[in-house]
């Protein structure tokens, strides 16, 4: 009885090999193969094991080999995994309209224009508009299907599954894109999830990412659930190793957290710029701290090893050690700073007033993960207000342009 078709067939005894998974054997590998006793149950051996007839071993092996040739515009690469995709529609051009959609999304084209039109119909779906009123060509109903094949020795892994309506796969989309959106945008083209996915790696390359958080960061873009846990905590440990809070972990911290409390996990959501209004401790905390960084760079110009180089990681996690020592040192740059820059160190004096008044009378002594996640936003966000005061053009950063 073969598992695929339900009906009575030959079984086949090993299934033609899948080529061109990315960093898979040459010579093929298998998704069923079981070459062990420990592999098997019921003293079935081989293909007996996982009975499917030899017609549909031979249409799911050929179907998948001609998906996972790139010059057919099936398969990308995310990660260590060949992702493969491909729609049913009434008709081949609506099919065809789906699949670049999503191809474009994952890999956003070079031209800016063309990707500017692609995220411009994202954040019109994500505002609630239909998408067929959006874009006429993309039909809500078509079925979608999305594969992830990953190489384990001479068998292939799946790394997600995904069989959906490209109506609830745009929204998915829409709501990653829209978890992601910081004010200012801190890019010029979208990122892409490979280039995300690049900020959580050592040294920035991409044989350092995580194959399985690379997996699960994968399904929760295209499935909408939640972002790994796993992603947080990398994302923290990169600041901390490289004193670097750029535009893009930042939003991906708050795409976490901002998942997390739409799914009722958490009480308070993240703005996707400054709140002033925010009474969250460590939100504050972060806002404080680079409200200190900035009162030292304008007493003492660019120094070899600022408090950010110096002080960041263990002020995002036990405040308690390290801010009053900061403070102590803050007197001492704001006095230098009334002497030379007169009006800059009262703006800055009240910023520092203002935050102080709203912490508790004592600092945390320590701050979990998602705290440590809300420190990086508000240091952030706090950071970018005084490009913008400065200069609306510096308001862009450039991580990975």
């Amino acid at each position: 009885l073969c598992l695929i078709s339900g009906e009575e067939a030959p079984i086949a005894r090993l299934h033609p090999a899948i080529k061109g998974v990315f960093g898979g054997q040459s010579s093929g590998g298998s998704i069923i193969s079981f070459n062990k006793e420990s592999f098997a149950s019921f003293g079935k051996e081989q293909g007996a094991n996982a009975p499917v007839s030899e017609v549909s071993a031979f249409a799911y092996t050929t179907a998948l080999n001609y998906l996972l040739r790139r010059e057919n515009g099936h398969c990308l690469t995310i990660g260590d995994a060949s992702t493969v995709f491909w729609a049913e529609a009434a008709d081949s051009e609506t099919a065809a309209a789906a699949e670049d959609f999503f191809a474009d999304i994952m890999t956003p084209p070079d031209d800016e224009q063309q990707s500017q039109k692609v995220f411009d119909i994202l954040e019109q779906i994500a505002k609630g508009r239909p998408l067929q009123e959006i874009a006429p060509d993309l039909s809500p109903d078509t079925r979608f299907y999305i594969l992830g094949l990953a190489p384990n020795a001479a068998r292939i892994s799946i790394r997600f599954w995904l069989d959906t309506t490209f109506g609830q796969l745009a929204a998915n989309l829409a709501q990653h894109w829209q978890d992601l959106a910081l004010e200012p945008r801190p890019w010029k083209t979208a990122p892409s999830v490979w280039r995300l996915l690049l900020q959580t790696a050592v040294l920035g390359k991409s044989e350092n990412i995580s194959p399985v958080l690379a997996g699960e960061m994968m399904r929760a873009v295209i499935g909408g659930t939640l972002y790994p846990m796993s992603l947080l905590a990398q994302l923290i440990a990169r600041i901390r190793a490289d004193g670097d809070a750029n535009g893009l972990r930042v939003a991906m911290i708050k795409a976490v957290l901002q998942r997390r409390f739409r799914k009722g996990l958490i009480h308070e959501e993240v703005s996707m710029s400054l709140n002033t209004e925010s009474r969250n401790t460590a939100y504050l905390l972060g806002r404080l701290f680079a409200v200190l960084e900035r009162i030292q760079y304008q007493a003492l110009g660019e120094l070899n090893a600022g408090i950010a180089d110096r002080y960041y990681g263990s002020a995002s996690a036990v405040p308690f050690s390290v801010f009053p020592r900061l403070l102590s040192g803050a007197k001492h740059h704001l006095s230098r700073l009334r002497k030379d820059k007169a009006g800059m160190a009262v703006n800055l004096d009240k910023d520092l007033g203002e935050i102080i008044a709203m912490l508790p009378e004592t600092f945390p002594r320590h701050l979990s993960i998602d705290e440590q996640g809300r420190f990086a936003i508000g240091y952030y966000q706090q950071k970018q207000s005084y490009f913008a005061k400065k200069d609306p053009a510096l308001t862009q950063t450039h991580e990975g342009e």
